[in-house]
């Protein structure tokens, strides 16, 4: 497999360029120059892949142009469906039947192959063979078996995945004609061909004022929407008939950002378009594709100034989503929070442990100079590092006594918790610069500051990339490893094992596929927009199945959760009550009663704490419910503990059942 950057190209390549490429990937280029090396590699024999992408703050394409035939030689991946022979008949048309274990899946007009048929040993030639009535546990052949020997035993059927032949359209045809797009979301079943005219605008723009739209600028988005209106009505019978102009200004203004999310999710899918192109393996995309998630703004409209940048390596995200979300980002803390909220012996509504299989219970390491594990990891990691910067190792560093003494220096700041936060799954999400600082005044400071950093460097500075050997035990590759992973290991309570053990293990990991994590890793971020946000409707969230070896892209609005409704109040089993106070049993009853519920059954975990059959549990009513769970549930109340879940059985006064959220009472 040969893959090159569109960086391997100058624009006046020659005819002994192209010796091993098969594919070449572009991410920023204009259209005119993609046309061009497009219409070369199209013509190119053999022809050479050509894909480009790009990514525009919430929106993103791909054009896969793969030449003029391109032979897919399997189209979906999957294993090629079998069944076991039972009977073969001598007719015309012969009569094939399977065994009735399992079903079988082939359809009318499959090719079939047959190995290991005694008897009629004719059908074992190997050569592919139509088969039509296909029937669950049957089909017939499309031959002539009269003169065949008498089936005696035995035989595999097994389905032949014919190859697929593809003709491309060069880019600058599909430009004009764009056929049929990939959808992803069908209810924006008119959104790509106006995103297909929208990144043509944003072409155009860039040609002419040699920059990006400026967000948050009223100007510059009229200017695109009158360059796509332009370009709209020079398209004649097939021009759109309306413009959504409100989806035109949310491009405009974020088209110079380049989101994580977002390259995460189309590097996947480009990437494993470089594979098909490459292997012939798997259907490609043909030919345009284009997503956006603008479901993922603020709900309420960002004001210009919100948009401005701060001269951080997040101003293109605060260029799409404001500052007031990448503070929300930056302050949020997924984990520490996590375990904040949801203690280890935190209970769910239904009274069973939160932290169950196959969770587990995230536990801080407290650093010490003292464990051996702790020390070797640091001490490898830090040697690591330093050979990639070509920093010079001291002889002290590999002495555990000094190496401990450098590290007890370093003050690390506790993790401070919120009060108050219900949940809490945050990630931050980085990008380029601002959309709203002029090109040359970028550049420039960019300038000033690598001519700033390199005077600091020494001559010949170069940064040395290390290659991966776990069978030298000298190099400290196979400590940084054990040490991650042991880390990692305690800090989910997981046995941990020795270096040899972990060598073993290195050298059988199988890796995850990259293309399809990557695009995982984008769409679950673009979610995770929204949910830090807030404000938005169920009907701005989705669900997404993905097939990149199809490719298949399926989008809906996940179900909303049951809503149980009692008096003037509703919610939902992700709620929870609180209440403030070390109350007593009599008082969380009383409070019960004043929302209409009559409590019968109040338990912590799997222990019973009160319930009004039982006469001696009367006796528990002026104790505090904190008092009793200690008393009955052995629950342990550490100091940093400030509540207790319980979890109450309610029924109406019309003595109807009433599920309520579970209830969290703040003691202290």
């Amino acid at each position: 497999m040969t893959v090159s950057l569109y960086c391997i190209f100058s624009y006046s390549w020659n005819n002994h360029f192209h010796v091993n490429i098969q594919a070449v990937v572009f991410t920023d280029i204009s259209l005119e120059k993609a046309v061009e090396f497009d219409s070369y590699c199209h013509n190119h024999q053999p022809p050479i892949a050509f894909i480009k992408s790009e990514i525009r703050g919430l929106f993103g394409s791909v054009f896969c142009d793969f030449g003029p035939e391109f032979t897919v030689l399997d189209v979906d991946g999957e294993e090629p469906h079998t069944g076991i022979v039972a009977s073969i008949s001598n007719d015309n048309p012969a009569l094939v039947s399977c065994v009735d274990d399992e079903r079988l899946e082939f359809q009318d007009g499959d090719l079939v192959v047959f190995s290991e048929v005694h008897g009629m040993s004719e059908l074992n030639d190997g050569k592919p063979r139509k088969i039509k009535n296909a029937r669950p546990y049957s089909f017939t052949l499309e031959e002539d078996t009269t003169s065949y020997g008498t089936y005696v035993r035995g035989g595999i059927v097994t389905q032949v995945k014919p190859p697929k032949v593809l003709k491309f359209k060069t880019l600058k045809d599909a430009i004009k004609e764009p056929g049929e797009f990939l959808m992803s979301d069908f209810s924006k079943i008119d959104r790509p061909p106006l995103l297909h005219l929208a990144f043509q605008a944003l072409d155009k723009f860039r040609n002419d004022l040699r920059r990006f739209p400026i967000a948050g600028s009223s100007d510059d988005v009229q200017r695109l929407i009158d360059f796509a209106i332009s370009i709209n009505e020079s398209l004649g019978d097939s021009k759109l008939e309306e413009l959504d102009k409100k989806l035109l200004h949310h491009f405009a203004s974020g088209s110079r950002a380049v989101l994580n999310p977002m390259a995460a999710m189309f590097g996947g899918i480009v990437g494993q378009e470089v594979v098909k192109a490459c292997s012939g393996k798997f259907h490609p995309l043909y030919q345009f594709f284009y997503f956006d998630s603008v479901e993922s703004l603020p709900v309420e409209p960002l004001e210009p100034a919100e948009l401005k940048p701060e001269n951080t390596r997040y101003d293109a995200q605060i260029s799409v989503f404001g500052s007031n979300l990448q503070k929300k980002l930056e302050q949020a803390k997924i984990f520490m929070q996590l375990t904040y909220t949801f203690p280890e012996d935190a209970m769910t509504s239904s009274g069973a442990p939160f932290w169950s299989a196959p969770k587990r219970f995230p536990r801080p390491l407290e650093f010490s100079t003292s464990d051996p594990s702790q020390l070797n990891f640091i001490l490898a990691a830090a040697i690591l590092r330093a050979e990639t910067f070509g920093i010079p190792i001291p002889d002290w560093v590999k002495n555990p006594a000094k190496m401990a003494e450098a590290v007890d220096k370093v003050i690390v700041p506790d993790f401070q918790p919120k009060q108050g936060v219900k949940i809490v799954t945050d990630e931050k999400a980085t990008s380029l610069s601002s959309a709203s600082v002029d090109d040359a005044a970028v550049i420039e400071e960019l300038i000033a500051k690598l001519e700033a950093i390199s005077k600091t460097l020494q001559p010949g500075f170069q940064m040395k990339p290390i290659q991966f050997e776990k069978d030298d035990d000298t190099n400290y590759h196979m400590d940084v490893i054990a040490g991650f992973a042991n880390m990692r290991a305690r800090n989910y309570s997981i046995p941990e094992v020795d270096k040899l053990k972990a060598k073993f293990i290195a050298g059988r990991i199988i890796p995850a596929i990259a293309t399809s994590t990557a695009m995982a890793t984008g769409l679950v971020c673009l979610e995770l927009y929204k949910v830090l946000g807030g404000g938005h409707k169920v009907e701005d969230y989705r669900n997404t199945f993905a097939n990149l070896a199809i490719p298949l892209f399926s989008m809906a609005e996940p179900v909303p959760p049951k809503t149980i409704k009692h008096q003037d109040m509703a919610w939902t089993v992700w709620d929870r009550w609180t209440i403030t106070g070390n109350i007593t049993l009599r008082e969380l009853l009383d409070w019960l009663k004043e929302k209409g519920l009559n409590a019968y059954s109040i338990s912590c975990g799997t222990s019973l704490l009160y319930n009004s059959m039982f006469p001696r549990h009367k006796e528990r009513l002026d104790k505090k419910v904190v008092d009793v769970a200690r008393e009955v549930a052995k629950v342990e109340v550490p100091p940093y503990r400030r509540h207790l879940d319980v979890v109450v059985a309610c029924e109406d006064d019309d003595d109807n059942d009433v599920d309520i959220p579970l209830v969290s009472i703040y003691f202290r």
